[in-house]
């Protein structure tokens, strides 16, 4: 006989509810809303924090997609006091959604709780709707794309299209940070920019822009870049860690302290950057390959940029396979460039030692 949507739920908050102990991970309670009587498959709540809604839903021979209109029905639902006392917040803008995978319908039952905490194939989505009276989010990801038209209310998800797999660790930590009042956001991004410098290090850093494999939630020093299509995430990568995206990222940065580069968000909106858009299915197919190609090479830091040979082909395969320059004189004005960056002061911050590659991988693997 299968295991029943709400054995394998149970199970779940069993997990769930043992990742935060200022919690309370509430289980399908009778009438948990005013005015209303929707009955959500769990609630987590926490004085001072956000509630979140969770609706689970148990994957067959193809993935349950079901249960969305349920989902956002939760928007804009108030907590009742008599059921839920001394909450900061009681209106829910934040709705979880769980997708189980197939094999918790069939395994013995004994064995549910046990699997759930070893799984880490669980699918989920972030949904967000704010309130238009409550205070505006933030903006968490730095967009480059077409402007949208802004509508405060819209709901939001992360991630953006499609679903994270993971395990209900990751779920525990997604809620943590949904959870997290805005302004108390705010705040520790103030606080953190104001004790820790936050941007790159050029006589540290290889890397001016990441690609992860997993969505990622990023942070004041690394925010996330969203563009509109994910072919563009491989050009944008190959351009941002070229020695033309280091340059404008230089010129475009703080530079208060040698060998080191002070960005903001705004700043960012500003800098001039590859138009991606304007790109050929061909130029954007080989950036891919490129980037495929290339991705677990090392690089060293920037400011050792002129002796790098990752560093070199990724510049020079940019400029004929993706940009369609093949001149001569190109390709030496970058050689240039790429000796007069190493040479600045702001960039090397009178660093003298070399980057010994072997050795610090040998450190990894001590």
């Amino acid at each position: 006989m299968a295991n029943s949507e709400n054995t394998i739920t149970s199970a779940f908050v069993n997990v769930l509810r043992h990742m935060r102990g200022a919690w309370n991970v509430n289980e399908q309670i009778t009438r948990p809303f005013l005015d209303a009587t929707q009955k959500p498959d769990v609630i987590v709540t926490e004085k001072g924090r956000n509630p979140v809604v969770i609706e689970v839903k148990v994957d067959g021979d193809t993935p349950n997609f079901s249960g969305e209109i349920q989902a956002e029905a939760h928007f804009g639902m108030l907590l009742d006091p008599g059921v839920f006392s001394g909450l900061t917040y009681n209106i829910i803008e934040n709705v979880l959604r769980v997708r189980m995978p197939a094999r918790f319908r069939t395994m013995p039952q004994d064995k549910i709780d046990s699997e759930m905490r070893r799984a880490e194939d669980i699918a989920y989505i972030l949904l967000n709707k704010p309130e238009s009276e409550n205070e505006p989010a933030p903006d968490p990801v730095l967009f480059i794309a077409e402007t949208e038209p802004d509508n405060e209310t819209a709901l939001e998800s992360f991630p953006q299209s499609g679903w994270l797999n993971g395990s209900v660790a990751d779920i525990a930590t997604a809620i943590r940070v949904r959870a997290t009042p805005i302004s108390q956001i705010d705040a520790a991004a103030d606080l953190l920019e104001k004790r820790i410098n936050v941007d790159i290090g050029f006589s540290a850093n290889s890397l001016g822009v990441l690609f992860t494999e997993k969505s990622a939630i990023g942070g004041s020093s690394l925010p996330n870049v969203v563009l509109k299509k994910p072919i563009y995430d491989y050009v944008w990568t190959l351009w941002g860690n070229s020695t033309l995206g280091l340059l404008l990222h230089w010129a475009h940065s703080s530079k208060q302290q040698p060998g080191r580069g002070r960005g903001s968000r705004t700043a960012l909106l500003q800098m001039p950057t590859l138009d991606v858009r304007c790109l050929s299915n061909e130029a954007l197919a080989n950036a891919e390959r490129i980037f495929h190609t290339l991705k677990h090479q090392r690089m060293l830091p920037f400011n050792e940029i002129d002796h790098d040979p990752v560093r070199h082909e990724l510049d020079r395969l940019l400029l004929t396979e993706v940009l369609n320059i093949t001149s001569e004189d190109a390709h030496n004005a970058i050689h240039r460039l790429r000796e007069l960056l190493s040479a600045e002061p702001s960039i090397h911050g009178g660093k003298k030692s070399r980057c010994n590659l072997e050795k610090e991988w040998e450190k990894f693997n001590q």
